[in-house]
């Protein structure tokens, strides 16, 4: 990424990172769900790739993607995907209680855990960690910003 050609390929990346996100809000739209599928895991393998270090940017394709999963009926995948986003977003708990002030980015990557903490409470199909979960959420509903 440090050569002319790799700050090309990184920027071109991200674009079609975008364009996968554009494409997918728009099979939403259109009622199409399977593409939208396709389209969100497109977005989120994209940005997991180029961006895996903006929280911001990977949380709302990770949520679009676990939610095509969800509405596909495939709740063991989508559950996976919510997975991940706990187990990576969970530190922005400990930070608040750090009592740091939150950037716009980091009340998205906060939103985005409390989605997927909620998503994976109502779509859990035993009771494996939902203790853990419920302390988590509860703690994430303690932050005023959300």
């Amino acid at each position: 990424i440090n050569t002319p050609s790799g700050t090309n390929c990184w920027r071109d990346g991200v674009n079609y990172a975008e364009m996968a996100r554009i494409l997918s809000r728009h099979l939403h739209n259109a009622g199409w769900l399977k593409q939208e599928e396709i389209a969100t895991a497109l977005w989120a393998k994209a940005t997991l790739q180029l961006q895996s270090h903006y929280h911001h940017v990977v949380g709302p394709a990770m949520i679009a993607w676990g939610n095509c999963h969800e509405r596909l009926g495939n709740v063991g995948r989508a559950k996976q995907i919510y997975a991940v986003i706990i187990a990576d977003f969970a530190w922005i708990v400990d930070k608040w209680k750090a009592n740091m002030a939150f950037s716009e980015n980091n009340v998205s990557t906060l939103r985005c855990l409390k989605v997927a903490l909620e998503k994976t409470l109502s779509i859990r199909t035993n009771a494996e960690n939902a203790s853990q979960l419920t302390t988590l959420l509860n703690k994430v509903e303690q932050i005023e910003i959300i």
